[in-house]
């Protein structure tokens, strides 16, 4: 890559925080305005119906997302995704890590919805499109919009867990969170901002992915957006000058296996639990190994934008020639999956725009003139949230899945210092009994020296309602979770009371310490869900932080 060419792919946009300031107050005083006037009245009480006051944000959020809809139409879609992956940084940045990457998802969905086409230029081999005052206060004027939206959201999530709203000028309310509330919030914030080495599908309800081995290479391009850039040495032109890039996206490699074992459960034989544009999505990140080799700059435009640039005859030459190989890969791990069956196809699917909320997915395809853009790091966001396991087909399929989830935990820990003895590992599964009575099962288990570590897993599944902040959502997951625990610390008790039973001797430890654990992080009230069982471990603990428990200590402490 030449000097010239590397300085045009480095460009971002000239905003200044100053600038972005000014047009920040001016927008929101007018949306709040226009707002106020549309909305009507708002809940005289929030604190006797909170679904009242989710149903008024609802109604606020439809509002927002069609006027933003609107102004996408200024631009094409792909206009709008270089300029929205090319902002500073200050844009969409907040108090929490997570807000950076959720603003900028949810700007770039919006954007999608158009459906102009925009004048470009192709400037030293890459795509470029004019940066000039007019076109940088509509992108500033829209993305103002898209901060203004994600309070919404917010606030719905917030009213879905109870707190209650205070409305007067303001069409967003003012929030009156109690102190049990602002700390359980925050602690689930600070739990579900927390950054884990493997890449989840929450949705699941289990462990479907992990760390990539030597046996099989990974079977797609996973690319992840950064919380924070990170910079990273880039060679120009084979020249020993030293430059850095401050990478935005990183590819990260990510193992289905475990994603292919549950699928091939027989009790889930001819079961289609995923969406249909799963496989989809799948075999087009598998196809992106082949479009990064292909693609002028593509590592450089991969670790600043998240995306590839080909002309659209390469790309359906790649798809055509590799698209046999790629849907026996994916029907490994998706089995019976609907797939396309040419380059065409994979194209046609992956352009269809889906702002559904609260999902507000990107499409893959993003198209300008002769030039297609194959948007990996909303490919990986797509696949990451849209597969939801639930209890879709009745039957054995919840099961399958709670069952599936268990073995991952124990896989964790026995690959951790807690690994128990064959005596002790052989419980699991086993319904433990005392005087002929049964006690409870053992859905996995550890033990390092004196300590015994017992777990009880909750296959839940983190769905689009709950994402969403659906108050009965929200509530029902969150009164599940707190039985969970009063329920396990009972077993706790009892098990410290009676240390040997009909099949079981647990004399040997001196110290039990029970967790309930889910796949994913979850919103409970503080008390005892969140009460800490050992350093660093809460009594109702995601896989993540049950995994980096047991793998930075060997005795709890």
């Amino acid at each position: 890559m030449t000097e010239s060419a590397t300085k045009v792919m480095l460009l971002r946009l000239p905003i200044s925080l100053e600038q972005f300031e000014k047009v920040f107050r001016q927008e929101t005083h007018q949306i709040g305005k226009s707002l106020h006037g549309r909305l009507g009245a708002a809940p005289a009480s929030t604190a006797t119906d909170p679904g009242a006051v989710v149903d008024y944000f609802q109604k606020a959020r439809k509002l927002i997302d069609s006027s933003l809809e609107a102004q996408a139409d200024r631009y094409s879609s792909f206009r709008w995704l270089w300029y929205l992956r090319r902002l500073p940084r200050f844009v969409f940045e907040g108090h929490l890590s997570i807000t950076y990457p959720y603003d900028s998802s949810l700007a770039e969905a919006l954007s999608a919805t158009s459906a102009r086409r925009s004048p470009y230029k192709i400037l030293n081999g890459t795509l470029v499109y004019p940066i000039k005052r007019e076109p940088l206060e509509i992108v500033m004027r829209f993305c103002v919009g898209v901060i203004y939206l994600s309070q919404i959201h917010s606030n719905i999530r917030l009213a879905s867990k109870g707190v209650e709203f205070e409305f007067a000028d303001d069409a967003l309310g003012k929030e009156h969170a109690t102190h049990p509330q602002i700390e359980a919030i925050e602690l689930y914030d600070k739990r579900g901002a927390r950054g884990f080495s493997v890449m989840r599908l929450h949705g699941s309800g289990t462990i479907a992915t992990s760390e990539p081995d030597d046996k099989r290479a990974p079977l797609g391009m996973f690319v992840n957006r950064l919380v924070a850039s990170v910079s990273q040495p880039l060679i120009i032109g084979g020249s020993k000058v030293k430059v850095t890039v401050d990478a935005n996206f990183a590819v990260q490699g990510v193992s289905l296996e475990n994603l292919e074992i549950l699928n091939r459960d027989p009790r889930l034989e001819g079961l289609t639990w995923w969406p249909e544009d799963a496989p989809v999505l799948l075999l087009t990140l598998y196809l992106a190994v082949f479009v990064f080799e292909a693609a002028p700059h593509g590592l450089l435009n991969v670790q600043l934008n998240g995306y590839l640039i080909v002309p659209i005859d390469s790309f359906l030459a790649i798809a055509d020639r590799w698209l046999a190989v790629g849907r026996h890969l994916v029907d490994q791990v998706l089995p019976g999956a609907s797939m396309p069956t040419s380059g065409r196809e994979v194209v046609d699917i992956l352009s269809v725009s889906r702002s559904d909320w609260p999902a507000h997915h990107s499409p893959m395809v993003r198209r300008e003139g002769d030039c297609l853009c194959l948007d990996l790091s909303a490919a990986t966001e797509h696949f990451q949230r849209a597969l939801i396991f639930s209890g879709v087909g009745g039957g054995a399929a919840p099961n399958v899945r709670g069952e599936h989830f268990e073995d991952r935990v124990q896989q964790t820990i026995d690959a951790s210092p807690w690994r128990p003895p064959a005596s002790v590992r052989e419980l699991k599964g086993r319904t433990l009994k005392r005087l002929g009575r049964s006690v409870t099962d053992i859905d996995a288990l550890g033990t390092a020296g004196k300590q015994l570590l017992l777990i009880s897993c909750k296959s839940r599944v983190k769905n689009l309602l709950y994402d969403g902040g659906d108050y009965s959502e929200v509530r029902n997951a969150a009164t599940y979770l707190v039985d969970a625990a009063e329920q396990w610390i009972q077993i706790k008790a009892f098990f410290q009371s009676n240390p040997v039973g009909d099949n079981y001797d647990f004399s040997p430890f001196t110290e039990i310490i029970a967790v309930v654990c889910t796949p994913s992080v979850f919103y409970v009230p503080i008390g005892i869900a969140t009460d800490f069982v050992a350093e660093g471990l809460l009594q109702v603990s995601s896989i993540d932080e049950l995994s980096e428990f047991v793998m930075s200590s060997s005795d709890g402490k």
